[in-house]
């Protein structure tokens, strides 16, 4: 595998997807970053986004799945983690470099889930050599995570880059400094990289919200391509709604989904109230990232939980 290290970009590598990726990730941090001055009259090719899965059935009908920088928001316990991690899996399967950072969970926590989902989810293995996963550390920055990617992306790859962050302000907050102008910092960071590399480097962010149910920092959600907000409706239940960003017209609702712990991930209230749930057999199980779930952890549990009554 061609790290970054061993060529530093240089141009006989190629402008594969992935050179381009890590090329502006680390322009997205120089300071000295000048005007881009846009000629309308040059005869340039419309460049196609570049989508990664959502694994939420309204959002690929809507939408057709995640691009650029997207923001998750919600409250503790809506369900943004099960989500940013169903993605990432789906979006490694699908072709891209996925590269997790892990702030809250510990990774046995992360590790039932994601074996659980890829269990469950016929085809979701086939990636898993595109993913690698981080616990997050004290004072890291744009500029760490920026060198982290870089020397572990494969730049001979076909396979844009995805950052994903669980979450932004857990990250932020295990270093020092100004809260708010180091959570700015990821999201300049994160938007700039991806508007730069045209959506060969995107983002998959998970964010806290205020009091007023706003992402925190604001900015994140005014930067975003596309920001789903989730509203817990009660245990296992989330309203997952499409908020207006820059480039996805405001949805509104989508509906309501349901957490299904056996499989790690949401279904629809349409599809969870039609169809019943079987264990998984624990044969089924794979170690991906070492290790096999435990017993009595929560995702073992198959049953609806009583979802009924709140849809």
């Amino acid at each position: 595998m061609a790290r970054l290290s061993e060529f530093d970009l240089d141009l006989s590598v190629g402008r594969t997807p992935s050179w381009l990726g890590v090329h502006y990730l680390r322009e997205s941090l120089n300071q000295s970053l000048e005007n881009e001055w846009v000629d309308l009259y040059a005869e340039t090719a419309t460049e196609k986004l570049l989508f990664w899965p959502s694994t939420l059935r309204d959002v690929e009908r809507k939408v057709g799945g995640l691009y650029g920088m997207t923001v998750l928001t919600g409250s503790d316990g809506t369900g943004k983690t099960t989500i940013l991690r169903a993605s990432s899996v789906a979006a490694a399967a699908a072709g891209w470099q996925v590269f997790v950072f892990l702030a809250e969970d510990s990774m046995n926590d992360w590790r039932a889930g994601f074996n659980r989902y890829v269990s469950t989810h016929p085809g979701s293995e086939l990636g898993l050599e595109n993913m690698q996963i981080a616990q997050v550390g004290r004072n890291q920055s744009p500029e760490s995570l920026t060198e982290q990617v870089c020397e572990r992306a494969d730049v001979y790859s076909e396979c844009p880059i995805l950052i994903a962050i669980d979450s932004v302000n857990s990250v932020v907050n295990l270093g020092g400094g100004d809260y708010l102008s180091r959570l700015g910092s990821f999201g300049v960071w994160a938007m700039l990289a991806r508007r730069l590399s045209r959506g060969r480097c995107s983002f998959m962010l998970n964010s806290e919200v205020n009091a007023r149910g706003s992402a925190k920092g604001g900015g994140l959600a005014y930067w975003s391509d596309v920001h789903l907000k989730l509203e817990k409706k009660a245990d296992s239940v989330a309203v997952v709604e499409l908020k207006k960003s820059r480039l996805t017209a405001g949805e509104g609702v989508l509906g309501k989904y349901g957490r299904v712990w056996a499989e790690a991930c949401f279904v629809p209230k349409s599809e969870l109230l039609q169809r019943e749930l079987a264990p998984v057999q624990p044969d089924r199980h794979l170690e991906l990232v070492g290790g096999t779930d435990t017993e009595g952890d929560p995702f073992s549990d198959p049953t609806l939980g009583g979802l009924e009554e709140f849809f």
